[in-house]
Order: C-alpha cells, then structure tokens, then sequence
C-alpha cells in the first residue's frame, strides 16, 4: 500500500462538491484515478473518455499542459505495469519529439523509455537512455536528473548481474541525493 494515498483520496472527495471550475473538477477527477490505480483499486482508466471532457478552447496552455501531463502519467504507468510495450513505445516516443520541438524538458519521458526497455529485457537500450538521462544531469547541473539516472542504472545493472557497478552506481546516487537533502529508495 502506498502511503497517503488513502488521505489524499479521502480529501479529494471531500472537497470536490465544493468545485465549480470545470479545470479543477478534471485535475481532481485524474488525481482520484491516479490515487485508485496506486492503490490498485483500479486496473483501467477510460482515456478517451477523459480526453473528451478537455475544452481545448476554455483552457489556457499551462492547463492543457498540466491536464496532458497527469493523464499521460496515469497512461504511461499502466501500460507499463501490464508491459504493453507495443502501444507506450510510439506514444512514449511521440511526446518525447513533441517536448522537444516545444522546448520542453524530455528527462521524464527519457526515464520512461528507459524503464519500458529494462522490464522488456532490452537492457542495452535502457542503459543507453539513463546514460543519457545522466550526461544531461550531470553536464546541466540538474541533480535530480543525475540522481534519478544513477539509481535507474543501479536498478538495470541489477538485473544484467553486474553487482560491482551497482555498488558503484547506488554510492553515486546517494551522494548526489545527499546533497539536495532527498531521501531516495535504491
């Protein structure tokens, strides 16, 4: 069980009848789902439906793009958890160029893909996008990016056999987290 969970949900129920804004209603309504999967309450979001009560003419940028986010992680997680690589690889991929021609940050999508290609057994593929996930942290001064790659890479390393790179790595990793006063599972 994951902790907080339970509260959060609890809380957001208790305050949704109170919301009138139709923006709101939606970031509560994709929290409560998130919340449930987490919890495994649920094993199935209707997308397409949530997707449809989005007003692209009503809601501004910031909220289209905070709404796209949250589904995308609700999306990203369960296609993950059920390894259905055929359908979050292209989608995975398409948000990730869509970032950069928008001038986004791409280290969420590229962890993403790295932890697709390590439950697909592609390890070479998962190394190459922490790696590059670990260049980008370390080369732009972004700590968690660093952080979160050098734990990903202890975690891929794991699973090939390669005990003597994941001390390695895990010792990295929390150094790095040392320093931004983060406590990080490894």
């Amino acid at each position: 069980s994951y902790i907080g969970y339970e509260s959060g949900l609890k809380r957001l129920r208790e305050i949704e009848s109170s919301v009138s804004d139709a923006y709101l209603i939606l970031i509560i309504e994709i929290t409560k789902l998130y919340f449930l999967y987490r919890m495994e309450k649920i094993s199935e979001v209707d997308f397409e439906s949530l997707e449809n009560r989005i007003d692209f003419t009503n809601f501004n940028e910031s909220q289209l793009d905070r709404l796209e986010s949250r589904i995308s992680q609700i999306k990203n997680e369960i296609l993950l958890d059920k390894g259905d690589f055929e359908q979050l690889e292209p989608y995975l991929n398409q948000r990730k160029y869509r970032y950069k021609w928008n001038g986004k940050r791409t280290e969420l999508l590229q962890n993403s893909l790295g932890r697709m290609y390590r439950k697909k057994g592609d390890y070479d593929s998962s190394l190459q996008c922490f790696n590059e996930n670990l260049t980008r942290g370390r080369s732009k001064n972004l700590p968690m990016v660093e952080g979160v790659a050098l734990v990903n890479l202890g975690k891929t390393c794991l699973l090939m056999g390669e005990n003597g790179r994941v001390k390695e790595l895990s010792m990295q990793s929390i150094e790095v987290f040392t320093k931004i006063d983060m406590a990080r599972g490894l």
